[in-house]
């Protein structure tokens, strides 16, 4: 009975390492956007934008580099901030790039949510200096942008 107890007990301790070990192992928000993802679809106004399929986003060390499949010598950068707690998880991209016509000044952060389908990141976000989306559409009379996007491996 003794023996049957210290086994129980061994086992215990080693099932509560074997799950500690596990959670520190859980890939953070941050880590997982890292790299390349190739915009599958991207609706914006309720209107499919196919121009934009094709495109990459490169997420790299907080930032994120935009390129242009059909230029990719045209590129934009924004520094990214994850909110991950928050529900639904929340993307702010900021321009951080030379000074452009298109972006005015104090409108420069666009703000978005995010989530995770499967092996797909997918973002809705506002326009600079805009709304936050609180659902994942885009629909006419709105300024937002829905981003379905798939990691290049």
């Amino acid at each position: 009975m003794v023996d049957q107890m210290r086994y129980c007990a061994c086992l215990a301790i080693l099932g509560g390492a074997l799950l500690s070990i596990g959670a520190d192992r859980v890939e953070s928000d941050k880590d997982r956007i890292q790299g390349d993802w190739q915009v599958v679809s991207f609706e914006r106004n309720g209107e499919q934008l196919k121009d934009a399929v094709g495109d990459v986003d490169r997420f790299v060390d907080g930032k994120v580099l935009l390129v242009e499949k059909d230029d990719p010598c045209e590129t934009c950068e924004f520094v990214v901030a994850l909110f991950p707690d928050e529900d639904p998880k929340q993307i702010d991209f900021k321009y951080t790039g030379p000074e452009r016509d298109d972006i005015e000044p104090g409108k420069d952060t666009m703000r978005g949510i995010y989530q995770w389908q499967g092996e797909q990141l997918v973002i809705c976000m506002g326009v600079g200096g805009g709304e936050r989306p609180t659902e994942f559409t885009a629909p006419k009379g709105t300024e937002f942008s829905l981003e379905r996007l798939k990691r290049i491996r």
